[in-house]
């Protein structure tokens, strides 16, 4: 039995979920829910309840295909609360837990439920994040959209080097819509018959894309400025995803790199100069950015999105030496706006 349901009012959810997990033998089931109408305060109460919701999608133990769409869900990290949320609620300390607990309710409530999926084979989440631990604990999964991925809580420490994560062994297609966090990507093991793609379904049909985006693991709070633990991540990942039969060829398509948003306009640093990872004391002669810029060669895309980063000159001569392929730059700072003629970029 295939049930394709649009829930659009907060009201009707307890009863559109107590009906829909009474079809026991439902096969496919698409769930979307706009929450764009509601305020924030609501919201943070919300999110909590599609946790609710969530768990009652467990007695569907029959599911084989599942997209779900909620739009309360859509708010960030479920480890952090969204700089917005917290401005708009004073950045009250009571509201800052509620929205942590909210969503680590969600993100468990969803965890629990897909894993008693066992024939679930496709899997599109928009909006709702997607540990990498139920990820990889679904072994019938053949195609995967996802929003953004999660690492469990309990990371390795500092002394612990981080393992590589397995996918399902029959994957066939993982879509990353948005970019995914640096930390995530540099942790997956990518099979090299898994068909990857990156960005929304415009920039895929043009070509290869590939994109990531430095997460606020990778950022000193105090400064707002690029650890180099970071560079590390990037200088493991970039090689990897470049050289995956989904990158290629690498001529064509774009290269997407952003950071979390800062507080207010904030933009993010490069990493303090010298400091371990790569830098001018680290034997090279790179500074700012382009002690990680440097590392993007194998990417070789002629469309290069940057955001969220504070560059300088030396930055963009350090990026057109990288990618000579490059053709058009969006999202520079506008420090290199001076360089647009030198480089013949177009800049926004």
């Amino acid at each position: 039995m295939i049930l394709r349901y649009y829930v659009a009012l907060l009201a009707d959810d307890l009863a559109v979920m107590r009906a829909i997990t009474q079809l026991t033998s439902l096969q496919s089931l698409r769930l979307f829910h706009d929450g764009s109408s509601n305020t924030l305060l609501t919201s943070i109460d919300a999110i909590a309840m599609h946790a609710t919701d969530l768990t009652r999608l467990s007695a569907l133990t029959g599911l084989t295909q599942l997209r779900l769409a909620l739009g309360h869900c859509t708010y960030g990290d479920p480890s952090l609360p969204n700089d917005d949320m917290l401005r708009n609620a004073a950045q009250a300390a009571a509201d800052a837990q509620r929205l942590r607990e909210a969503y680590g309710q969600q993100q468990a409530a969803l965890s629990s439920a897909l894993r008693r999926m066992p024939n679930l084979s496709t899997l599109v989440l928009a909006g709702l994040p997607l540990c990498t631990e139920t990820l990889t604990a679904l072994t019938s999964l053949t195609h995967v959209v996802a929003s953004r991925l999660a690492l469990p809580t309990d990371q390795p420490t500092a002394a612990t080097a981080p393992s590589l994560m397995y996918l399902p062994p029959r994957l066939e297609s993982l879509w990353f819509p948005q970019p995914q966090k640096l930390s995530v990507l540099s942790r997956l093991a990518l099979p090299p018959e898994l068909h990857v793609l990156f960005g929304e379904y415009q920039v895929t049909r043009a070509g290869t894309c590939v994109e990531f985006m430095f997460g606020r693991e990778d950022m000193d709070p105090a400064e707002w400025r690029l650890l180099p633990a970071a560079v590390d991540r990037l200088k493991a990942t970039v090689p990897r995803l470049a050289a995956h039969r989904s990158c290629q060829p690498s001529g064509s398509g774009a290269l997407r790199l952003c950071a979390e948003a800062g507080p207010g306009t904030q933009l993010l640093l490069p990493p303090q100069p010298g400091a371990a990872g790569g830098g001018a004391a680290a034997g090279g002669s790179a500074m700012g950015h382009a002690v990680w810029i440097r590392e993007l060669g194998p990417v070789r895309r002629p469309v290069v999105a940057l955001r969220g980063l504070e560059l300088v000159g030396s930055d963009l001569e350090c990026l057109a030496a990288m990618l000579p392929e490059m053709k058009v730059g969006y999202g520079l700072t506008s420090t290199l706006h001076v360089c647009r003629r030198s480089y013949g970029l177009l800049l926004s």
